[in-house]
């Protein structure tokens, strides 16, 4: 799958980048349409990988949350349309 970006959003601090598309995998990650880079490396950071099932098309972080809008039906297992709030902290395993 090619990837596809369609929204960018930088964190108030400057510290991190997330960005929102048609993708299933960010720098060989995997990642679904969803992801959180380091801004100065690049890197993607593995613990921010909320799964949405379908296109992220817009972003938006206030420093404590993303929200995300599009076309999915579900986030992280939890059916919930087209728009999503997550939290900015790691997943736990």
């Amino acid at each position: 799958m090619t990837t596809v970006v369609n929204a960018i959003a930088v964190s108030p601090d400057g510290t991190s980048v997330y960005v929102g598309g048609r993708f299933t995998d960010i720098s060989g990650e995997p990642h679904s349409r969803v992801a959180k880079l380091d801004a100065v490396t690049g890197a993607v950071d593995p613990t921010f990988n909320p799964y949405a099932d379908a296109s992220v098309e817009a972003l938006v972080t206030d420093g404590v949350s993303v929200w995300v809008g599009g076309g999915f039906g579900s986030v992280g297992g939890i059916a919930i349309d087209h728009l999503a709030k997550l939290d900015k902290r790691p997943v736990e395993e």
